[in-house]
């Protein structure tokens, strides 16, 4: 009694709850030894807690059951979308990848939001108060919040990346490949459909972009840039940041600017590393 009663839950129930504790606090030992005539009153006390806990907790059960099945599907249902901006993010030609660590935590969510195999937990709960495969207690909540924020996560990482795809230097380098699987992409990009954009990507279709994007990639050294900057700025304070930082921009700007008048047509980057 005292095993089953240190382990039950009670949740937000306070009447439940300030049983459980006074029917724990009399069954002790040196207190049933003082004082035998209170044992039939706690067993019956027991008992009574047992079956309004037992009533409490099958509803809890089935209602939690409910909840994760309900979340299972919507995180299956965001599979496709989860799959298409992990393949969007290994093309590095598009910028660094979004939201890694949504995508990290979906297979943990969707481990977690598992319905449990025991449809009416609860109905025979002798042995213990809680269900022995999922573990459910009255205090228990589905990890909605999290499955939420996640789904949202998808979406705007999705959008991100669509809105990469859609810029103009982009379009102009993807509209130079043919093929059908090809035009019909681009009409999902313009119509910025995250739901049709996951159905038509695919491993094959990344795979191809890539090439396309890497063909049309130049990176311009970018050392001149740094000499532009340094010239101008020898050495750096901290009243000068502001300065350094607004001259660094133009610098590049017209970097960037300079080269794509070179390589028309070309998706150009400045790179500062040393070759």
């Amino acid at each position: 009694m005292r095993r089953y009663l240190a382990e039950a839950d009670p949740g937000r129930d306070e009447d439940m709850g300030m049983d459980r504790l006074s029917i724990l606090e009399q069954l002790t030992v040196d207190n049933l030894v003082a004082h035998p005539h209170v044992w039939p009153s706690l067993r019956s006390r027991f008992e009574w807690f047992q079956a309004r806990y037992r009533g409490a907790y099958q509803r809890r059960h089935r209602a939690y059951r409910q909840q994760m099945a309900d979340l299972k599907r919507r995180l299956d249902g965001a599979e496709r979308k989860a799959e298409a901006l992990a393949r969007l993010n290994t093309l590095r030609e598009l910028g660094a990848p979004l939201d890694k660590e949504a995508l990290k935590a979906y297979a943990d969510l969707r481990r977690q939001a598992q319905p449990c195999a025991h449809a009416e937990a609860g109905r025979d709960m002798n042995s213990g108060p809680v269900c022995p495969a999922c573990g459910v207690t009255l205090s228990s909540e589905p990890p909605q919040a999290q499955v939420q924020a996640f789904l949202g996560q998808i979406e705007e990482g999705l959008a991100a990346q669509n809105r990469r795809l859609s810029s103009r230097a982009i379009r102009r380098i993807l509209a130079r490949g043919k093929g059908q699987r090809l035009e019909q992409f681009l009409q999902v990009v313009q119509a910025s459909d995250a739901s049709a954009l996951a159905e038509v990507l695919d491993d094959d279709l990344v795979a191809f972009l890539r090439r396309l994007l890497r063909e049309a990639e130049v990176a311009v050294p970018g050392r001149a840039v740094l000499d532009r900057l340094a010239q101008e700025f020898p050495t750096v304070d901290e009243a000068q940041l502001p300065d350094v930082l607004s001259a660094f921009a133009d610098i590049l700007w017209q970097a960037l600017q300079d080269a794509q008048k070179q390589h028309p047509g070309k998706k150009v980057r400045i790179s500062l590393r040393e070759h």
